[in-house]
């Protein structure tokens, strides 16, 4: 008798650990999906006084969407709530920081919180960034971006702001304004990026990366006769007619037509490159007749990398 009350004890345990185990695995199943569908707040704690002076509507969008739109809350931009929410350091992290500082370039239009977070990811004190703002962009982003160059001393903001086109035109002038700005500081490369790129390397890595460019540009180029054609048919191409060259080195490189070339639009220029362009050339009218087109952005430092007339030093290409 005792041996079935055994049997049946055991049997009870067997047939209840059958049954709950298939029930428990489906429930963590069920939680998963639920946990990957469900939007989830930015941060693990929700401060609720941070949503004391936000309006109804924004409230209400938050809580359907689980999103924040930095264009309807308004952000405190002061120097310590700028400082509170990111860790921008004063020292180096890297000793080759300070012997190799870089210029990051950048127009923004919108998003101010991406943009300050996407700063920190790889800020470094000795770094310049440079940033132009578009013109139709809303005024708290504005203030915003100002206020942030007002509490870091390596950040700048244009005060000429850009009426950018859709299609790259007067990029060009807010990256030649950009480098005219930052000439007096110290840097070895520009790094022209898009305004919401967000960084996947640290500056230790980056600087590595320009190391080995030794002193040369990097760019990428690809040769479209179409598109040349068509930028041809705009204008006269010659360097007298648009008067590339500062001074009259050579009277026959007048005589010559510049060759169009279209890349990428985020490069990365030496200091070399950039100190030539800036004492050696005159690109206001190039940049001209390439705002009256298409991809303004895209053929213009390509062009100006890879001419044999303008010759502006070596420069690495990826050719596409």
């Amino acid at each position: 008798m005792t041996k079935n009350k055994g049997f049946q004890y055991y049997r009870t345990i067997i047939v209840a650990t059958l049954i709950i185990i298939p029930i428990l695995t489906l429930l963590y199943y069920i939680m998963e999906i639920l946990i990957t569908m469900t939007p989830m707040p930015p941060d693990t704690v929700l401060k609720c006084e941070s949503f004391v002076e936000f309006d109804e509507v924004a409230l209400r969008n938050y809580r359907e969407r689980r999103e924040l739109s930095v264009d309807t809350f308004s952000v405190p931009t002061s120097c310590q709530a700028l400082k509170k929410r990111n860790y921008f350091p004063v020292e180096p992290k890297n000793p080759t920081e300070v012997d190799w500082p870089l210029l990051y370039v950048k127009i923004v239009t919108k998003n101010y919180l991406f943009i300050e977070k996407a700063l920190a990811m790889n800020y470094s004190p000795y770094n310049q960034y440079c940033f132009v703002l578009d013109s139709k962009a809303a005024p708290i982003f504005k203030t915003q971006m100002r206020n942030l160059s007002a509490c870091l001393i390596n950040v700048h903001v244009l005060e000429d702001e850009f009426s950018f086109g859709p299609q790259g035109q007067r990029i060009p002038n807010a990256h030649m304004q950009c480098l005219t700005k930052m000439k007096n500081f110290d840097w070895k490369y520009a790094i022209f990026a898009s305004g919401h790129a967000l960084p996947l390397h640290t500056n230790g890595y980056i600087i590595a990366v320009t190391k080995k460019l030794r002193g040369s540009s990097h760019l990428d180029v690809y040769w479209a006769e179409n598109n040349r054609e068509h930028l041809y048919q705009q204008g006269r191409w010659s360097m007298a007619e648009l008067k590339i060259f500062r001074e009259a080195y050579d009277l026959h490189l007048y005589t010559r037509t510049l060759q169009m070339a279209r890349g990428c639009a985020d490069v990365i220029l030496s200091r070399m490159f950039a100190d030539y362009v800036l004492r050696k050339l005159n690109l206001t009218s190039l940049m001209d007749v390439l705002n009256r087109g298409q991809y303004a952005n895209e053929f213009f430092w390509a062009t100006v990398a890879t001419d044999p007339t303008i010759n502006v030093g070596v420069v690495s290409t990826v050719t596409l």
